[in-house]
């Protein structure tokens, strides 16, 4: 059944069939005739969608052993005896490109977690405390790039209900980007402040 909106004048509504084909529905009210109804199959669009996220889910936790296992190596290879200058610089860029492709693949696999809604975690969150974890992290890029960095955080922010792991991933990339593409000598302005129940960063 499609029930019209009461928010505006077009309705959107998936209509699942006992055979497995998916319709999107669309009601559109017509001045001075009527209304109409248009249907879609968007069956393929589903099936689509459910084998990007199996092939998502598949890929990530089969890239995820064999990447932990190489980085376990390159720690062993310092422990076998004193490495040259060269030799240490290539280990450690070695190291840093499997801890980047070791967070692509679990963004991935957040990404799927999003997508089927198993990521339910909410607990109050008292956001400038994660802000200052944020800007302590990234401290010593700051120092190199010798950037001024402004921070007024208001005195009456509220505690916001959400999953601190995001939150903290979110703040991490604003602050990251900000530092990573203001030149050097430059300054970096973060401000938080509340403004109709709303915290505004």
């Amino acid at each position: 059944m499609i029930t019209r909106s009461s928010e505006g004048p077009l309705k959107y509504h998936e209509i699942n069939f006992d055979d497995g084909r998916v319709f999107n529905a669309q009601y559109t009210p017509i001045p001075k005739i009527g209304s109409a109804i248009t249907m879609q199959d968007i069956s393929y669009l589903k099936e689509l969608d459910r084998l990007k996220s199996d092939f998502i889910h598949t890929v990530s936790h089969d890239l995820r052993s064999p990447l932990t296992a190489i980085l376990g190596y390159t720690e062993l290879i310092e422990r076998t005896g004193p490495l040259n200058q060269n030799q240490q610089e290539f280990l450690h860029r070695l190291q840093g490109s499997i801890q980047h492709i070791t967070t692509l693949v679990n963004d991935l696999l957040d990404l799927g977690r999003l997508e089927a809604r198993f990521d339910t975690r909410r607990e109050l969150v008292q956001l400038e405390n994660i802000l200052k974890y944020s800007l302590d992290m990234f401290d010593a890029q700051v120092r190199k790039k010798n950037i001024k960095l402004d921070v007024t955080i208001a005195g009456d922010i509220t505690a916001l209900r959400a999953n601190p792991i995001r939150i903290r991933q979110m703040m991490d990339n604003l602050v990251g980007n900000a530092i990573k593409y203001t030149p050097a000598e430059g300054s970096v302005h973060v401000k938080m402040s509340m403004q109709d129940h709303q915290i505004i960063l």
